[in-house]
């Protein structure tokens, strides 16, 4: 269980209830219901809304350093309405929006801000930021390599970074089927910060040709969530790790686009995915609506295969000419 402490705030000078306690109360009963669908029942979720609290900066004084300081500048009149700070997990600071700073949202520890107080985006940034305070970073994307029909070339274990014959970019942070984006996709989180969180046990590849059946993040109840492929036991000196997962239109992932339904294959460790890059399953159309790989698709890098045999099962395997592993990989 968390218990959230969520705090709407009214500068020194601010009209009084400048959006409604009632619509916060709602926004985050969502947020507990995100947490809880992508958690499978692991993270409970129980918000304490409070009334609002007024703040002694004004609203043209109010800067970035406002921000950091924030639970200092609130210590009192908190502590006059009752709360103590002490009995809450976590805390998430709902601020009128300050225009001169320009991220809206901002995580210290166990403690949040957002930065656009009244706005919609206030539920997105509270499962977003929460992510943070969990231990996830920001998801990114990576748009590289090349498609031939339904056969994407991925580059090779020699190939580490983009620049000189490789072109490509990776876009920070834009994965836009996971909630640890700035893409503001109410959807779940990625196979690889499931995992990181304890919330799903991924299967480990060992270079046999073996194939597996996937469930869709989304969906409670699952055998098997998420692939795991260290290239290290393929090439001694590579770090790259490859995640595969599926994702569907069930739940909160009925917010992904049509073509970000499928199976996602993800790269860590190479091309600075750090830790993780959603790689673009359709490179040449230059745009991240359709980044999922469908069923008949197939994605290699020389070294190892994808085939997406049908809508929940997918082939791994050597691509024809690679060496097998040297090492058993650990999990």
């Amino acid at each position: 269980m968390l218990r959230l402490l969520v705090i709407s705030v009214l500068w020194a000078d601010s009209p009084d209830n400048v959006w409604p306690i009632s619509d916060v109360v709602a926004r985050f009963q969502t947020v507990a219901a995100w947490y809880a669908e992508a958690s499978y029942g692991r993270l409970t979720l129980v918000p304490t809304v409070a009334p609002f609290v007024r703040a002694t900066t004004t609203s043209a004084n109010a800067n970035a350093d406002t921000l950091l300081h924030i639970s200092s500048d609130l210590g009192g009149p908190l502590k006059a309405s009752g709360f103590d700070t002490t009995k809450f997990d976590r805390i998430i600071y709902i601020v009128p929006r300050i225009a001169s700073v320009g991220p809206k949202g901002f995580t210290f520890g166990s403690s949040m801000v957002l930065n656009c107080g009244g706005s919609d985006y206030v539920t997105f940034g509270a499962i977003h930021e929460l992510g943070h305070s969990l231990g996830l970073a920001h998801a990114q994307s990576l748009r590289v390599g090349g498609r031939n029909g339904k056969v994407m070339t991925f580059p090779g274990l020699d190939i580490t970074q983009l620049g000189g014959n490789v072109i490509g970019f990776r876009l920070d942070p834009a994965d836009p089927t996971n909630a640890m984006s700035y893409a503001q996709v109410r959807a779940h989180f990625g196979a690889y910060d499931k995992s990181q969180l304890g919330w799903i046990a991924p299967a480990i590849v060992d270079g046999k040709d073996q194939t597996y059946e996937l469930t869709p993040l989304a969906r409670r109840g699952g055998a098997l969530y998420g692939i795991k492929v260290p290239m290290k036991q393929f090439r001694a000196t590579s770090n790259r790790v490859y995640w595969i997962e599926l994702r569907d239109g069930f739940g909160f992932d009925g917010n992904l686009a049509p073509q970000n339904r499928g199976f996602i294959v993800s790269v860590a460790n190479d091309f600075l995915c750090v830790p993780t890059c959603a790689i673009d399953a359709h490179p040449e159309t230059q745009e991240l609506g359709d980044s999922a790989f469908q069923a008949g698709d197939t994605f290699k890098d020389g070294t190892v295969r994808f085939d997406f045999v049908d809508a929940t099962h997918i082939r791994v395997r050597l691509d024809p000419g690679a060496s097998a592993p040297t090492s058993t990989p650990r999990p």
